[in-house]
């Protein structure tokens, strides 16, 4: 069965990595150990259920045999409190219908799905409790309802339920419910009859042990069922209601189980379990390039360097000599307001406000909190760019109006403390800053400040600055936050240190920063046309070595835009930080601020802007991705087509070829078959937004000769010729051959064209407008189509049936579990009208598993077997079986017949997938990965 090899497939790649959560139970909760599946599939004992779940995300795929069923399912944890199971089931002895010439040798088919819903989970006292619904959609055949009740003792686990329809068909108990009879009628599936449940005369009991054995990875199981088989009318003996069973896993993803049912049949099981919120195989990818520093960073670093002395201005104030200082040419109070505010961005601060007041200059600033060392580096560097006769900075931190930091620096010779001083670094050492040095002949008066609201470290901190000063002086530190001090005297007497006047504090204990309003200055700076292009050269040879295509790059002052298509890693954050560091690392060093776009399709999807020193600090380590998120900004793409292209960028070709797998399950003639092909794509980027885009078939196995029904449909034949397509298209077909339009004509509104060969049965022209808000999760849109049928050879003739379809559609990403649901109303292909809902779930691993199903004016009878339309659909990522990372992934969708009702065009470049960047969500989903990448 395909999806059994699908799952064999998955669980290898996800066993070693991403399963053994699943066999990890909580403390004090060892009910997961025993959860193994049933005949049916889903978590159970052999032919009953219990009320266990497997851990949520488990997806399993497993073939049980007890003669005369074989049974194919796949079981998911689709919630932890919801479990979903799809189920095949053969008939050994029953005919696939009732004239053997149709029949041939095809056993009877049927299809079931299940679900289990918990009502309670398990506690000290209480069992857990669930409810379930057996052959859900199916025929009716094996359909029956249930409630269970499970509790854990050591290491057994009891179940008891009660059962209606098939499951307690030989309970012989009446039914409690008094619904009524149960019609018991075998039909054409596809039906929810829901008039049917908990209906019955009769209602069994069930019920059962699985005792977890010392040996590893073995379980035993017995249970009574009340199942008495008759609905199936098959006339098998059953000689027990007991039956017994062994179950062995030997790694957390595969499983075996033995067993005697019936007390006649022998049952063998095997199945594979995987844990999709794994994250699949360990990825070997080459590491992002390293950040290469600017020039200017380098230059910023080295404009305070430290004083000539250790703690120059103490000691000029007690009298020691110290280097003659000479004073650089006085700046203007143009270049004066420059070089301040530039110093103050290039170490990522805005100026909030600024005074002077006795020859003190107060800055106030904001960013992420900085410590007090480097708000005193940052105001020694300030200070260096102010006039002589401006004695000291202090940089005050401000956040939500709050003062939360502050840092000072000096010029030798005032009393204050320098950044540089090896004092500053040493008191930082103990978790103090120093606020202010009073110093005379005899005396040095520390005032220091304890970082994050510690106590003051007071006695270490005069042991620290003893080795700073001369001897016979007194040394006091006073916390400047609660006004304790300590006061040591070095040891000599003051007479042997030479006399000076006291002078005056330059800087009081507080000052009140007088705000005054910071005027941004205009930024000079300017690129030649030369220029620019060398830069665009530069980044396009940098992004494409790591598969990035650069579309435009725009310098403006400080300010550079740079518009990327980025598609190496399937997560957003991951492509954004890679373009991040390529772009920040070939940027000329003027460069500060850098807002990066990402395209899809040739249109702009988000925008990314940041302060370049931000993005070099966190690099190294100096700040977080948290606090660089904080100060970026997240916008959604502009409209339009800013700023043309680089030379080079148009056209564009590319290419791939890939193996394909196309099947057809569960038909009379076979119940599977395939085909083997290789698929030739290729693409032509002609201009922003203008595609040509092509895919081609090769046929390399197919035993679909082996098709003989025709389709017996009384509406359009829109789908159900199947058979002529999948035959005359074997040897070699035009899967597609398509000219694509798109644009962006208004913020959060995309729109679409598409003409051409749209897809394996239909051609004609799509057209499409869809909006989404950037930080919405709601999305809508609408689709218009007109499409002619084509030929069965699937080349560039077409046969006479014409249609103009189209949906109305809304979408909406839910914040429950990464569940999106989305509702289509509209026109289908055979010109019926109705809806399709379609419920999804986002796994961790970046699995999607999903299900649809489609309710229009066309009746059951008219539409035939399965009444309506419906189906799952799983989509893979492929890097979870790769050791490298890939954006592709597969999508594997399943329904149980080809009907024409509710029918919808297959088309590629839908708007709603291709702009899942444009959403906030999807951008900041793994935004923990932007620089680690």
């Amino acid at each position: 069965m395909a999806c059994l090899a699908l799952a064999l497939v998955y669980g290898a790649a996800l066993g070693n990595a991403g399963t053994a959560s699943a066999q990890v139970a909580p403390v004090g909760d060892r009910s997961r150990l025993l959860s193994s599946a049933s005949d049916w599939g889903g978590i159970g004992l052999l032919q009953t259920r219990t009320a266990r779940f497997a851990p949520d995300g488990a997806f399993e795929v497993g073939y049980s045999f007890v003669d005369p069923f074989k049974r194919y399912y796949i079981s998911n944890t689709f919630f932890p409190w919801l479990e979903g199971t799809f189920r095949y089931t053969e008939i050994r002895n029953k005919l696939y219908s009732d004239v053997p010439e149709f029949s041939h040798d095809q056993r009877y088919k049927d299809r079931g799905a299940d679900i289990k819903l918990r009502l309670l989970s398990e506690g000290n006292l209480v069992p857990a409790v669930a409810i379930g619904f057996q052959d859900l959609l199916g025929t009716g055949i094996f359909a029956g309802e249930y409630v269970v009740a499970s509790k854990q003792w050591l290491d057994f686990d009891f179940s008891v339920g009660l059962g209606w329809g098939s499951i307690g068909s030989g309970g012989g108990l009446p039914n409690p419910l008094r619904l009524g009879r149960r019609p018991g009628e075998v039909g054409a599936g596809g039906q929810l009859s829901v008039k049917d449940f908990f209906r019955g005369d009769e209602v069994g009991l069930f019920g059962g042990i699985e005792y977890r054995t010392p040996l590893q990875g073995l379980t035993l199981k017995v249970e009574y069922d009340a199942n008495s088989y008759d609905a199936t009318k098959l006339n098998y003996p059953k000689a027990s209601p007991y039956n017994y069973g062994v179950v062995f896993r030997p790694y957390p993803y595969l499983e075996f189980s033995l067993g005697r049912e019936r007390g006649n049949t022998t049952m063998l099981r095997f199945s594979l379990r995987t844990d999709l919120h794994g994250q699949g195989v360990p990825k070997l990818d080459p590491p992002p390039p390293a950040l290469t520093p600017r020039p200017t960073m380098q230059a910023i670093e080295a404009v305070a360097p430290p004083p000539a002395r250790p703690f120059e201005g103490v000691m000029r104030a007690l009298g020691v000599e110290t280097q003659q200082v000479v004073a650089p040419r006085e700046p203007t109070a143009a270049e004066t307001a420059d070089a301040v505010f530039d110093t103050l961005l290039g170490r990522g601060f805005d100026l909030q406000s600024f005074s002077i007041s006795s020859g003190v200059a107060t800055v106030g600033v904001t960013r992420a909190v900085a410590s007090a060392q480097t708000l005193s580096a940052t105001a020694a560097a300030v200070l260096d760019r102010m006039p002589g006769d401006v004695t000291g900075v202090t940089l005050v931190e401000f956040s939500r109006g709050l003062e939360v930091a502050r840092g000072n620096a000096a010029r030798p010779g005032t009393g204050l403390v320098g950044a540089g001083d090896p004092l500053t670094l040493v008191m930082a050492g103990l978790g103090l800053a120093v606020e202010q040095v009073d110093a005379s002949a005899t005396t040095v008066t520390m005032h220091v400040r304890a970082f994050e609201n510690q106590a003051a470290d007071l006695s270490g901190a005069v042991r620290a600055a003893r080795p700073f000063l001369p001897p016979a002086v007194t040394i006091t530190a006073i916390d400047e936050r609660t006004g304790r001090s300590e006061t040591w005297l070095t040891g000599l007497s003051p007479d042997q240190v030479p006399a000076r006047p006291e002078p005056q504090p330059v800087l009081p204990p507080r000052i009140a920063a007088t705000t005054v309003a910071a005027q941004q200055v205009e930024d000079t700076v300017g690129f030649t046309e030369d220029q620019r292009l060398t830069v665009a050269r530069q980044l396009q040879t940098a992004l494409i070595s790591e598969g990035i295509v650069l579309e435009t790059v725009g310098l403006d002052g400080n300010h550079a835009l740079v518009a990327v298509s980025a598609h190496r890693y399937r997560q957003a954050a991951r492509n954004e930080g890679l373009a991040a560091r390529i772009v920040v690392n070939n940027l000329p060093a003027e460069i500060e601020e850098v807002t990066i776009a990402f395209l899809n399709g040739g249109i702009e999807m988000s925008r990314l802007s940041f302060r370049r020193t931000d993005f070099e600090r966190a690099l190294t380590y100096g700040g977080s991705p948290d606090e660089l998120l904080a100060r970026m900004e997240l916008e959604p793409g502009q409209p339009g087509y800013e700023g043309g292209w680089v030379p080079g960028r148009y056209p564009r070709f590319s290419w791939s070829l890939s193996p394909q797998l196309r099947q057809h399950i569960g038909g009379p003639d076979r119940f599977y078959l395939f085909q083997a092909w290789l698929s030739a794509s290729a693409g032509i980027d002609l201009f922003r937004g203008v595609s040509i885009t092509s895919q081609f078939g090769k046929n390399v196995y197919n035993n679909f000769k082996l098709l003989t029904l025709e389709s017996d449909s009384v509406m359009p034949k829109v789908r159900s010729d199947i058979k002529h397509y999948l035959q005359d298209g074997a040897d070699g077909n035009i899967v597609r051959l398509q000219t694509n339009y798109l644009a962006k004509p208004a913020e959060d509104v995309y729109f679409r064209v598409s003409a051409g060969l749209l897809e394996e049965m239909y051609g004609g022209v799509s057209t499409e407008v869809l909006f989404r808000p950037f930080e919405s999760r709601l999305a809508l849109g609408a689709e218009l189509n007109w499409v002619q049928q084509r030929d069965f050879d699937q080349r560039f003739k077409f046969r006479d049936y014409q249609v103009v379809t189209g949906h109305v559609s809304l979408y909406y990403d839910t914040p429950y579990q990464d569940v999106r649901i989305a509702t289509h109303v509209g026109r289908y292909l055979a010109g019926d009208v109705g809806a399709t809902f379609e419920v999804s779930r986002r796994f961790d691993s970046g699995v999607r598993i999903g299900a649809w199903a489609t309710f229009t004016n066309v009746p059951p009878d008219v539409f035939g077997e399965g009444s309506f339309d419906k189906g799952f659909f799983i989509v893979i990522p492929f890097d979870v079986f790769t050791v490298g990372s890939t954006r592709a992934s597969g999508t594997f969708g399943f329904r149980p017949l080809t009907r024409d009702g509710g029918q919808r065009l297959v088309l590629t470049h839908r708007l709603y997938d291709l702009t899942s960047p444009a959403s906030l969500g999807e951008v900041t989903r793994d935004f923990d990965r932007f620089l680690l990448q």
